[in-house]
């Protein structure tokens, strides 16, 4: 439930509620398929917050937990537009 939650406060854009939910959701034993694309919701969260550093290491935590592929995507995204001077961190 905990999951869901967190999807429906980021459509809300109550992203501070959202991290709360899906930080609990994580709290749990999960199997590393659903912990992977947890963090990656998570890190996304983050990154519409502008916290751009915890969101990349919450991608790479996807990327390490079972190989996420949006997770690297993401990754690659970020390097280059920090190397594009659009964001900062």
């Amino acid at each position: 439930a905990h999951y869901y939650r967190a999807l429906v406060y980021s459509r809300s854009k109550r992203m501070d509620q959202a991290i709360t939910e899906m930080n609990l959701y994580l709290s749990f034993d999960i199997i590393p398929e659903y912990r992977a694309t947890s963090l990656y919701r998570l890190a996304g969260f983050h990154y519409r917050k502008r916290e751009y550093a915890k969101s990349e290491a919450l991608y790479k935590q996807a990327w390490k937990a079972n190989k996420h592929q949006g997770a690297k995507r993401r990754l690659e995204r970020m390097k280059r537009l920090k190397k594009e001077g659009k964001i900062s961190y």
